[in-house]
C-alpha cells in the first residue's frame, strides 16, 4: 500500500478505478475506524465489493461509503460542501450512493423495505 501524496500525478478520475489514488487525493490516512485506519478499512470494502462482482460505481461507492460520515461513524474525511470532489474522484452515480449511506436512516429502510 502506497499512501505517499499523488498530487504530482494528475487528476483523478473515475474512469482511473484505483482504489489507492482516490484515497490518497483524501485526508483519512490518519482517521481510526475500529482499531484500524479508516483507509484499510475502505479498502477491504472496495475490494470486496469488486469480489463479488459489483459494477464499478459501487465498489467505488464502497471506496468512500463513509466519507462525508454516518448516523454510527460520526467522523468526517469531507465535508458535504466538498461533494463536486467526490463527484471528481469517483463519478456521479458512485457519489449519489455514497450521499444515501452517509445519510439515510438505513436501520429504518431495512426495517420498512423488509
Amino acid at each position: 500500500m502506497n499512501r505517499t501524496s499523488q498530487a504530482s500525478a494528475g487528476p483523478i478520475g473515475p474512469d482511473d478505478a484505483n482504489p489507492e489514488l482516490i484515497l490518497n487525493a483524501l485526508p483519512s490516512a490518519s482517521i481510526e475506524h475500529l482499531g484500524r485506519p479508516l483507509w484499510d478499512h475502505l479498502l477491504g470494502t472496495f475490494h470486496l465489493l469488486e469480489k463479488w462482482g459489483n459494477s464499478a460505481a459501487v465498489c467505488l461507492a464502497g471506496l468512500l461509503h463513509s466519507v462525508y460520515g454516518t448516523k454510527t461513524f460520526t467522523q468526517t474525511t469531507l465535508d458535504v460542501e466538498a461533494s463536486s470532489m467526490v463527484r471528481e474522484l469517483i463519478g456521479t452515480e458512485a457519489e449519489r450512493l455514497v450521499r444515501i449511506f452517509c445519510f439515510s436512516d438505513r436501520k429504518r429502510l431495512l426495517l420498512d423495505n423488509y
